[in-house]
């Protein structure tokens, strides 16, 4: 008896995102100044500063979705169209945000082969995470691993040549840009999600293929 496969469309995830990164000022209002922005609603940052502080309520290593954006101005929330984080001062110094890739958590466990493309051009800087949950509740995937939310690194494999790239430490772009397949261990997965850490320079496409 033949077996069918069952192969799904490829789903784009992100079309050709160009880095946006540039300098701010934020005031005790919440709101976040730079003009012509190029940001919108949803769009994932991560905030740096130099020789100072970040302004108080904002952290490193830690992603915001912009909320209330206007040409110029924008704030940012701990979770998807939530509520603005409270900034209690301007902080010191240069402060820098980073556009980031960072996809919605995506539902595979009706799958059991899960993929994604990675096509990068214009000299590409960014480090390329996956990450899964397997918690019946998504997790806030921008927010801090924890025990009520859950979720963890995923290693991804090169389809080119079984290379791994540790989930941990993902796959670190530096300039010399790829056009390669990578496939993600979902055996015990409920959720997966993609993201990039600091996403400086170039573009990216990623798209999906899944298999049941």
């Amino acid at each position: 008896m033949t077996q069918s496969r069952r192969v799904l469309p490829e789903k784009v995830l992100v079309l050709s995102q160009a880095a946006n990164t540039a300098e701010f000022t934020a005031a005790t209002s919440d709101i976040i100044t730079k003009a012509a922005h190029g940001l919108s609603d949803e769009d994932v940052l991560t905030v740096t500063t130099t020789a100072g502080d970040l302004p108080a309520g904002l952290a490193i290593n830690t992603y915001y979705y912009v909320i209330s954006a206007t040409t110029n101005t924008f704030k940012v929330s701990a979770t998807k169209n939530g509520t603005a984080v409270d900034i209690t001062d301007a902080g010191t110094g240069t402060h820098t945000y980073i556009r980031e890739v960072f996809t919605d958590g995506i539902l595979v466990n009706d799958f059991r082969w899960t993929g994604f493309g990675l096509n990068t051009s214009a000299s590409t800087e960014a480090t390329v995470y996956a990450k899964i949950s397997t918690s019946e509740t998504l997790p806030n995937f921008a927010a801090a691993v924890s025990a009520t939310n859950r979720y963890y690194p995923q290693a991804l494999i090169d389809t080119e040549d079984i290379s791994s790239e540790q989930g941990d430490t993902g796959i670190p772009l530096t300039g010399t840009d790829i056009n390669d397949f990578f496939q993600v261990n979902i055996d015990v997965a409920r959720n997966v999600q993609v993201r990039t850490q600091n996403f400086t320079v170039g573009v990216i496409t990623l798209t999906m293929k899944s298999s049941g």
